[in-house]
């Protein structure tokens, strides 16, 4: 969600009543120079479009899973749709710019294991009652509330770069069912 010269209500409710088929946004805790505009935090955005509008689906094209806690990501996607009433898809991604990375204290290296870890981790934390033990994460018996709903192919993971491929056994997108 980027910050919109009228206001993103305006635009948020301009792209459902001209039958926009959903409001996506990308999540970049720092400014990348090949955008031309601010990004607002995704999760709040994604929130603010749920209260002004009524009905458009709603989701994250790329969350950066890696610069984010596992289980806060399990939980904000339940809780927007509750919270929405709605269809919301979460897509997250592994990321590709180093001075992120350097602001949330990750390494880049890491960037392929851990997405793939962490997918593995979210799809466990979707179910009711969750265990999970890697090598970046390690928990026994959670449950987050409310559950997701979830619909066929609505949880999205990629990754774009041969560099990062080679770190995550070839795994290059994964879709829950």
């Amino acid at each position: 969600l980027g910050i919109a010269r009228r206001g993103s209500v305006w635009v948020q409710r301009a792209e459902e009543e001209e039958g926009f088929a959903g409001l996506w946004g990308l999540s970049h805790p720092a400014k990348l120079s090949i955008y031309n505009t601010a990004f607002l935090d995704l999760i709040i955005g994604l929130s603010h479009a749920a209260a002004v509008t009524d009905s458009i689906p709603l989701g994250t094209s790329v969350l950066l899973l890696l610069l984010r806690q596992t289980a806060d990501v399990a939980s904000y996607a339940p809780t927007l749709q509750h919270l929405a009433g709605r269809r919301v898809t979460p897509g997250v991604g592994a990321g590709n710019n180093a001075k992120e990375f350097d602001v949330s204290n990750f390494s880049m290296r890491e960037r392929g294991p851990r997405l793939t870890e962490g997918t593995d981790a979210l799809r466990e934390l979707f179910e009711e009652e969750a265990s999970f033990s890697g090598r970046f994460h390690d928990f026994e018996d959670v449950r987050i509330d409310p559950q997701w709903t979830i619909h066929r192919g609505s949880f999205q993971a990629g990754l774009l770069t041969s560099k990062t491929v080679r770190g995550t056994s070839g795994r290059l997108f994964w879709t829950a069912s």
